[in-house]
């Protein structure tokens, strides 16, 4: 019984230094990083960055997987938070709309702290279905 307990406490212990992105909620830090990717480019709407650039950029900031970064960005294109041009190049139309699906997202995965901390937000219904149906695909 000992070495049950002496084995679980040291799998916790381990599991505290396992890269939190890695565990779970791993979509909101890379929407987080997408976000702030394009608004210290000081870009709009019009503005394109190369979408590889985008996905490596987030993907070393974050130190997570290319493939998994890629993932959350095609989704962004399928719901219109971003637009591609013939899958070259990378823009978010609508600064402000990501914005409030980053908040939406800090809600949902019940992100605490920061500068922008969770609470209460608000939306279109239209809005408010295309966000959900989005974070249902994320998780």
């Amino acid at each position: 019984e000992k070495i049950v307990f002496s084995l679980a406490e040291r799998v916790r212990v381990m599991s505290s230094y396992v890269h939190p992105i890695l565990l779970e909620k791993r979509s909101f830090p890379i929407i987080n990083q997408l976000f702030l990717t394009y608004s210290a480019a000081k870009v709009d709407g019009t503005d394109q960055i190369p979408i590889g650039d985008v996905v490596d950029d987030i993907a070393m900031n974050l130190g997570i997987d290319l493939q998994g970064t890629a993932r959350v960005v095609q989704l962004l294109v399928e719901y219109g938070l971003c637009r591609t041009d013939g899958d070259k190049m990378l823009r978010v139309p609508k600064l402000d709309e990501f914005r409030l699906f980053l908040s939406y997202c800090r809600n949902r995965f019940c992100i605490e702290g920061g500068i922008d901390p969770a609470g209460p937000i608000d939306l279109t219904e239209d809005q408010e279905l295309n966000f959900r149906g989005l974070v249902r695909q994320l998780k």
